[in-house]
């Protein structure tokens, strides 16, 4: 992207985005992000219960076959434990997700440092 294109102003208004967004999910309200695992031990029975609701209805093999789609799905074994999976799942994703608020913020910090540098 040509960012040298975009008025100063575009560049401040993604970097508050950004910042706040970094504040978001540093925060307790992160729990309410929908990918997130929750810290709160009674939405994370929820989640389970959420996540678990359908199992009961099948059998012990229907389960571990529906076990391996879920693993190959997301890329990572899952043996039926829900809690540890989705804080896992969710442990990568919040990963991925601080690294790109943390390089787009740098990124934008960058750009309009240069734009205010006084030339030489």
């Amino acid at each position: 992207m040509n960012r040298s294109a975009l008025d100063s102003s575009w560049l401040e208004a993604g970097l508050y985005f950004y910042t706040q967004a970094q504040e978001y999910f540093a925060s307790a309200q992160v729990d309410y992000y929908s990918d997130a695992w929750p810290q709160d031990p009674t939405l994370q029975q929820k989640r389970v219960n959420d996540f678990e609701r359908d199992w009961i209805r099948l059998s012990a093999e229907e389960q571990r076959k529906q076990w391996a789609v879920i693993g190959e799905n997301h890329g990572m074994p899952f043996s039926g434990d829900t809690r540890a999976f989705h804080a896992t799942l969710w442990e990568r994703e919040k990963t991925r997700i601080d690294q790109f608020l943390a390089t787009t913020v740098a990124m934008l910090e960058t750009e309009l440092a240069q734009r205010t540098a006084p030339s030489p």
